[in-house]
């Protein structure tokens, strides 16, 4: 997703109930979370105006992640799925971390597209995901 708001690992917000609750619905066990900024805020468009929102160690976390989730492959269904999901709020930086996820040969998918060709970010207003919205995604 794009950055991390002020949930945790004792407290979640909307987006992280949703993405549990989708998680869950569709069958899979786990879900492991990583943000394209380091920066905590809850109002993306405020991490423009931040110094270094990206953090010095950001990519070397998502890093981690991956090859983490290889690591006990217990916690994947088939094949590693990697899921895009910030919005229409992407920034420059994304390509930069698409690019790496390629790299380690991982799947990307997303949660359907905004207009833009964004991938979708999981709380959208009005809006019900079902499976049939979880698809590649080329970037």
């Amino acid at each position: 997703m794009l950055n991390p708001s002020k949930a945790d690992n004792k407290e979640n917000d909307t987006t992280m109930d949703r993405v549990e609750s989708i998680t869950e619905s569709w069958g899979y066990n786990s879900v492991l979370v990583c943000n394209l900024f380091a920066y905590i805020e809850s109002k993306s468009d405020k991490l423009l105006k931040v110094n270094d929102p990206f953090g010095p160690k950001n990519e070397e976390a998502i890093d981690w992640s991956i090859n983490f989730a290889r690591r006990f492959p217990q916690n994947t269904s088939t094949e590693l799925k990697v899921v895009c999901a910030w919005g229409t709020k992407g920034h420059p930086h994304c390509r930069k971390i698409i690019d790496r996820l390629k790299e380690m040969d991982a799947e990307l998918w997303c949660l359907g597209l905004n207009g833009d060709g964004s991938p979708r970010h999981p709380k959208p207003q009005g809006r019900k995901l079902t499976e049939k919205n979880f698809k590649p995604y080329f970037a």
